[in-house]
């Protein structure tokens, strides 16, 4: 929504993966590995990115309001940015709403 609506530059933009680069899916499956996994990092650090925006975390998908689209594989895909909390080496809290809104910033490594 945020690029869509607002054209904040973001790296995911489609639900659909074929046109991604293998950073996006390292980054998407792995991220929450960032503080201690080098490949992580250093796909993280070719994207430019600079923050990571959980508008529902921790949120399951009975429980939230999802696109069409999200099912259980689709939840599965995202394990390494859902992955990330505040606890996570490597991210910062930047900003908080609540128990499922985060900002943080990445740590650069």
């Amino acid at each position: 929504w945020a690029y869509g609506f607002n054209g904040l530059n973001v790296f995911y933009r489609h639900l659909l993966f074929g046109s991604l680069s293998p950073e996006a899916a390292l980054i998407r499956e792995r991220l929450c590995d960032y503080g201690r996994d080098r490949a992580v990092r250093d796909a993280v650090n070719r994207t430019g990115a600079t923050y990571v925006l959980l508008l529902d975390k921790g949120v399951s998908l009975e429980d939230g309001d999802w696109l069409w689209q999200v099912d259980q594989r689709a939840m599965n895909l995202w394990r390494g940015v859902r992955g990330v909390d505040d606890d996570t080496p490597g991210f910062t809290i930047v900003l908080s709403h609540g128990d499922k809104m985060r900002l943080y910033r990445i740590d650069q490594g």
